[in-house]
């Protein structure tokens, strides 16, 4: 045998070993998070109560998502999302985590303690918006977030037994800090578009609902429903 032969056999050997411990590593992050996920908790993911506030009511495992600055203010929003099954991965520390955020907290300089915007974590946000003058390419990209646009789902509209996407979402409307929480009327088949008027004051909707297309303005001083107006029959 060459010494060329044997060079590259144990070429071939060191190759089929790390092979075999690639192989090994990966049969052990799944044998750890998809088997025996309890066993090693991800130090991102954290057991929070079901109801803000009372031990008592069953706990949720949730994870610290996203923090956002609140544009022209001393505001910073953290989102709070439950934690999806299945196999990890090595950089969120072995667990995935899904988008499905449950709540969120308002962190306001100056003041000692944050605070969360629901009490109970049973909802689903399905889109969190900043309203502001800074989307019209005419004004400042630097104007101040007059008020937060949500969408709310609360029930299982489609009976598919989640809180999805196919839901029902509840639009609502908060103020830059937090506070205000406002739901505009009961739910709806879905949130086409939003706007805001040039002086600031009205807000706008634009809904598909009921074989319908609505257009519905809301005061943003007290974010009470200024006007509704069928723009057409969908179902004609």
């Amino acid at each position: 045998m060459t010494e060329q032969s044997r060079f590259f056999r144990w070429i071939y050997r060191a190759l089929a070993l790390s092979g075999l411990l690639i192989v090994s590593m990966i049969a052990y992050v799944f044998v750890r998070e998809a088997l025996f996920p309890e066993l090693w908790p991800a130090s991102h993911t954290i057991e929070i109560s079901g109801a803000s506030g009372n031990k008592g009511a069953s706990t949720i495992r949730m994870h610290v998502g996203s923090v956002t600055r609140i544009k022209g203010s001393a505001v910073k929003m953290i989102e709070m999302t439950t934690v999806s099954r299945g196999t990890g991965s090595l950089r969120s520390g072995g667990r995935n985590y899904g988008d499905d955020i449950r709540n969120l907290i308002f962190i306001v300089e100056g003041q000692p303690e944050a605070k969360w915007l629901f009490e109970k974590n049973g909802q689903r946000l399905r889109s969190i918006q900043q309203v502001c003058a800074c989307d019209d390419r005419a004004q400042s990209g630097d104007a101040p977030t007059t008020a937060i646009f949500l969408e709310v789902i609360r029930t299982d509209s489609d009976g598919d037994g989640e809180l999805d996407w196919g839901d029902r979402p509840v639009p609502a409307l908060l103020r830059p800090d937090g506070s205000g929480y406002a739901e505009l009327g009961p739910s709806v088949e879905n949130i086409l578009d939003t706007s805001l008027s040039e002086d600031g004051e009205r807000f706008g909707l634009l809904i598909n609902d009921g074989g319908k297309l609505l257009y519905r303005e809301y005061a943003i001083t007290d974010f009470s429903l200024h006007s509704e107006q069928v723009l057409t029959e969908l179902d004609r």
